[in-house]
């Protein structure tokens, strides 16, 4: 539930942020398509469970996480508007991230880089899911407005999804992979909202 409360949240605040900082309104198939796909992740991700606890402070801890991706998001936003390279932002702000997060390790140890297989999980996870990942989203930015760069990122769970059950073999209920298509189709309104603002700026 966690995660679809920040993922909820994100494109929202992305929108906020873009209206403090005067950016034009996105079209109304954009806010048609944060609408679908929400109610799509809603669906994937407590598809599977009976009943859901919430918990107050978990709620407000993913509002704060949907915040702040967003806010990182629009960050980035400005500096590849300055016309610095994208890559080059995206390192830099997950190598200020590092640094930060560093003093975690002292509670977390460091056992995953004590074993083959934790350096192989590393690996992927530094080569694929971040490095070619964020390269990909840092030149998204300097074609796409910010609030439709994060609805984009929200296929993420349902690659997730389908991930687990072509390589790690895990059951998808009925509801998961209806969900999975309620999110493909609010990503097809999303990239047609993305159409329509190049075309209004154009103009």
């Amino acid at each position: 539930m966690a995660s679809v409360v920040t993922i909820g949240t994100s494109p929202i605040a992305s929108y906020v942020i873009g209206v403090r900082r005067g950016r034009p309104r996105p079209t109304s198939s954009w806010f048609v398509a944060a609408l679908v796909i929400i109610v799509g992740l809603t669906i994937l991700v407590t598809g599977g469970y009976e009943s859901i606890d919430v918990v107050p402070r978990g709620v407000m801890a993913a509002i704060l996480a949907g915040t702040a991706y967003a806010s990182y998001t629009e960050s980035a936003s400005i500096l590849v508007g300055r016309k610095l390279n994208g890559t080059t932002v995206m390192a830099g702000l997950f190598l200020g991230a590092g640094i930060l997060t560093t003093p975690a390790l002292a509670w977390t140890g460091v056992d995953m880089l004590t074993t083959g297989r934790g350096i192989t999980v590393l690996l992927y996870l530094a080569l694929i899911t971040l490095t070619v990942a964020y390269v990909a989203f840092g030149w998204s930015l300097g074609h796409l407005p910010p609030t439709t760069v994060v609805m984009l990122t929200l296929l993420e769970p349902v690659v997730a999804a389908v991930l687990s059950v072509l390589v790690l073999h895990q059951s998808l209920s009925a509801a998961g992979w209806i969900g999975a298509t309620i999110v493909c189709g609010g990503m097809f309104l999303a990239g047609t909202s993305a159409r329509t603002d190049r075309t209004t700026v154009s103009a």
